[in-house]
């Protein structure tokens, strides 16, 4: 979504369309935590109590032809901020590529008869912006205006919209960059762990990981965007977030210029856009795998498939994660793997939540003869979290760190009302920020070992290296690979599988 300040969870991007591929799910911190209190003694948290800070609550209203809008005022300044999106994306797309395609050049291929170039010329004497994508769960577009320009703004919009011309020209240097990204894949060793670690837990046909080749960029035609565009466009659970120096009438006036038309053209498909997302097929074979490529550094990526979305825990899992290997420096992988031992150039961790499963995950970047005792280094802190509870002054200091975020999320009408439209486009729960300190209040030490303990399982990891002989050597050598599979070894299964990487990467594992 083109949505500012959502504080969704970093979905299971399946890569960005014209940027490098996304190495792994990350997660945003700015959302919340759930769990017990104890109360028979003070609690380690005692000074932690749930912040005052409550969002302002947003007007929300459902337009006759089933838009939902999400309004708030702000008089600060006279401008105007707008998104609209519609449920679908490429992980519901019959063709994920044509979609994030579709996505890209609902601004950049014309509108209507407007070609890019007038387009542009008008936004700049108006000194407005509108932007449109495409991700795994949306088809989105947004804009910015000045006070007064709402309304030709919104009309602009409207043609983008419903009538996006999908120029030659642009279709033609969208595959060109595409073409150069994925050629150039292969001199990235994060790029390269990244879409092979996604390839051995989802699969190589899965929505959730982008294996685009240059074959399927030269089969593309710009009819395929189209038919993506009436099957993923239409009003049916289309969501608007407004903000801005407006009065909810304006508001409503501005709504109506956008989406007039839409459920007519859209009619015929919206049932698709809000469809389950398809399953994860196959199964997952765990292992040691290495790429070998002329790289001065490794790339490993170690994990599993993880939880959906809004799981039982999840208010727990974001503490946990803050506290093992999402919150920068302070976190315990940085702490020990990088500060302590210096194994590592970066180093990282977390459970990434999936809109079906998503995926947990250790990240090193190492010199090649480190590469086994940086693994090793790494699954001992998720080791040593599943063995002792964490002192509770640290989940204290996580929980306060995640009120913060959570209150400079939510600073301006802007940003509360993408928050909450995205939340809702995501089946977050309506109270989900009004409850939100209420339930990171409740975390604990034995809540997070609990997801320590129940959210991982070595026993399911694939491990991924990218790097030259020394690091496969070093690899070899690792004592959490030797432990797992070195007894498991026979000429059909080797202790390290070797992968071959072109435009994606092949070989046995790899479904």
């Amino acid at each position: 979504m083109v949505m500012r300040g959502s504080g969704a969870v970093c979905r299971q991007s399946a890569g960005a369309l014209l940027g490098r591929a996304l190495m792994v799910g990350a997660l945003s911190v700015v959302l919340g935590c759930s769990g017990g209190i104890v109360v028979e003694k003070p609690r380690p948290d005692a000074g932690l109590e749930p912040t005052p800070f409550v969002p302002v609550e947003p007007l929300s209203w459902t337009t006759p032809d089933g838009v939902s809008v999400v309004y708030l005022p702000d008089q600060e300044l006279p401008l105007v901020s707008v998104s609209v999106a519609f449920p679908g994306g490429s992980y519901r797309a019959r063709n994920p590529l044509a979609a994030r395609v579709m996505g890209a050049l609902l601004r950049r291929g014309g509108a209507g008869n407007a070609p890019r170039e007038e387009i542009d010329k008008e936004l700049r004497e108006r000194s407005a912006r509108i932007e449109a994508s495409t991700d795994g769960e949306s088809v989105s577009i947004a804009a910015n205006c000045l006070k007064g320009d709402e309304g030709r703004v919104a009309e602009i919009m409207n043609a983008i919209i419903r009538r996006p011309r999908f120029s030659a020209e642009e279709f033609a240097l969208v595959k060109k960059q595409l073409r150069e990204q994925i050629v150039r894949r292969k001199d990235d060793p994060d790029s390269i762990a990244g879409l092979v670690f996604g390839q051995l837990l989802y699969g190589t046909d899965s929505p959730y990981v982008d294996t685009t080749t240059v074959e399927d960029v030269e089969r593309l035609t710009r009819a395929d965007l189209t038919n993506e565009h009436r099957r993923l466009v239409g009003t049916n659970g289309a969501i608007v977030a407004i903000s801005g120096d407006l009065t909810k009438d304006e508001a409503a006036a501005v709504v109506e210029r956008i989406t007039v038309g839409v459920l007519r053209d859209g009619a015929s498909r919206t049932s698709h856009s809000r469809s389950g997302f398809p399953p994860i097929k196959g199964k997952v074979r765990p292992g040691a795998y290495f790429i070998e490529g002329p790289f001065s550094q490794a790339t490993v990526i170690v994990g599993q498939l993880g939880v959906a979305r809004l799981s039982p825990d999840w208010f727990d899992i974001l503490v946990f994660n803050e506290i093992f290997g999402s919150g920068s420096m302070s976190s315990r992988l940085f702490a020990e793997v990088r500060t302590r031992r210096g194994l590592a150039y970066v180093s990282g961790g977390a459970i990434s939540p999936g809109v079906v499963q998503g995926k947990n995950y250790l990240y090193v970047q190492t010199k090649s003869a480190s590469v086994g005792e940086a693994i090793d280094a790494s699954v001992g802190v998720l080791e040593g979290m599943q063995q002792s509870p964490v002192a509770g002054d640290a989940v204290t200091d996580r929980k306060r760190a995640l009120i913060n975020s959570f209150v400079f999320a939510n600073q301006s009408p802007a940003d509360v009302v993408s928050r909450r439209a995205a939340f809702q486009l995501q089946g977050y729960p309506a109270d989900y920020d009004t409850t939100f300190s209420t339930n990171l209040a409740k975390v604990d030490p034995a809540r997070i070992e609990a997801v320590a303990n129940n959210r991982w399982n070595t026993d399911d990891f694939v491990v991924v290296v990218v790097g030259d002989a020394a690091a496969r050597e070093s690899l070899r050598g690792s004592r959490f690979v030797q432990s797992k599979w070195a007894g498991k070894s026979t000429e059909t299964r080797p202790l390290i599988t070797e992968l071959r990487f072109d435009e994606v990467g092949s070989g046995v594992g790899i479904r």
